[in-house]
């Protein structure tokens, strides 16, 4: 992720295309507006699949779990695609962290503190930036305690009626027990 302005970025490439930089850059990416137009059109293809797949097996409402969006992808999402519901289930800290560790997506105390602070921030940006009619924020402890209100809920903000109270019976996160 870029840690300096897109100016000071653009500044710097400049320097080291026309030779005048001959120093270590470690964050030096392209031009700041062609990288973020390049995320994009990332964004944009991988929406346009999702509403391709759903029009394709006559789905009118399709829901895509990825965790590895972050507050900010889904920022870009919700001012480029308007009509794009969000569901943010946020989940405490202490239970992302056992599950990351389950999964081996964290190792150690230096691991687990950056995770933790990658969170916060996601959470932070995401109680601030992704506000609004079309967004839902849902916390993943009312989610399991009281799922049927919880699936109420989602089916009132996404119009996918009819929900079947069984999908809560079905576990996902025992990955080696399925290795």
């Amino acid at each position: 992720m870029a840690t300096h302005s897109g100016s000071w970025h653009n500044e710097q490439l400049q320097n080291v295309l026309t030779g005048e930089v001959n120093d270590w850059i470690p964050d030096l990416m392209p031009n700041s507006d062609a990288y973020l137009e390049s995320f994009r059109h990332l964004i944009n293809a991988q929406i346009q699949f999702y509403k391709n797949f759903s029009t394709k097996n006559n789905r009118p409402i399709w829901g895509v779990k990825l965790p590895e969006w972050n507050s900010q992808a889904l920022s870009l999402i919700q001012n480029t695609h308007h009509e794009t519901k969000i569901i943010y289930l946020n989940r405490n800290i202490k239970d992302c962290v056992c599950s990351a560790e389950k999964m081996d997506m964290i190792r150690g105390q230096n691991e687990i503190d950056r995770f933790i602070q990658i969170y916060n921030q996601n959470l932070d940006y995401a109680k601030t930036n992704l506000v609004g009619e079309n967004v839902l924020h849902l916390d993943y402890e009312a989610l399991v305690e009281n799922p049927a209100a919880s699936l109420t809920l989602i089916a009132e903000f996404t119009g996918a009626l009819n929900i079947d109270p069984d999908v809560m019976n079905h576990k996902i996160g025992n990955y080696k027990e399925n290795a």
